[in-house]
């Protein structure tokens, strides 16, 4: 499915996190899994359905920290988000963005973020590796085209689509929604591509989520 597409330019990358409400009492990602050790029934995570970005997460996360999480799927982040403020779900594993303005208002808190620095916009929340744990996962924003476009018109795109990423406006705007760039062009994007399918494809394995005619031999 993937060989139809040609990347054409790297946007930015998306730290996968994870969130809980901001009157539970837990700060740190320690307290999380004493938590979670505790009584792991306590604390429901909303996530993606499976094969979404924050059901990847969810799922990458209780072998790291050696913790059981329940989960419960929503259909998108909007959803996830507002069972967390109304109280349907105690934790959840979104990524940064739709998470940002209830984390800057107080009304979630953001444990720890699985990049190699701290978010920009959260320059508070330390890292998982900062906490002890070894995590690092992100989702990703690239353009892409369908394989065969001609030579020249893909070059014009990927030209043109780089002046639109570096521009002023958008680093601005992307930047306050919690988006963490890191423009590059066709080779950035095609390399972190494979790197995302070979992490995701082993836990969509294990969910039973890929067909037959493209598992790997």
């Amino acid at each position: 499915m993937l060989e139809g597409l040609d990347p054409l330019a790297y946007v930015s990358d998306e730290p996968g996190a994870i969130e809980v409400s901001a009157d539970m009492g837990i700060d740190t990602l320690a307290d999380y899994v004493a938590a979670m050790k505790s009584d792991p029934m306590a604390l429901m995570n909303g996530n993606d359905p499976q094969g979404g970005n924050s059901f990847i997460f969810a799922s990458v996360i209780p072998d790291a920290l050696g913790v059981n999480m329940m989960k419960l799927p929503y259909p998108g982040h909007a959803p996830t988000v507002t069972a967390l403020l109304t109280g349907e779900v105690q934790t959840a594993t979104l990524p940064v963005p739709p998470i940002l303005e209830h984390a800057k208002a107080g009304k979630v808190k953001v444990l720890g973020v699985a990049s190699e620095q701290r978010h920009p916009q959260l320059p508070d929340v330390p890292t998982f590796k900062e906490q002890g744990y070894d995590v690092v996962a992100n989702d990703f924003v690239m353009l892409v085209a369908p394989v065969g476009i001609p030579q020249d018109v893909r070059a014009k795109l990927e030209e043109g689509l780089l002046q639109a990423i570096n521009s002023a406006g958008f680093t601005s705007a992307a930047t306050d929604n919690g988006l963490v760039l890191r423009p590059g062009g066709a080779d950035l994007a095609a390399e972190e591509l494979a790197k995302q399918v070979d992490l995701v494809y082993p836990i969509l394995e294990g969910a039973g989520l890929v067909a037959e005619e493209l598992k790997r031999q």
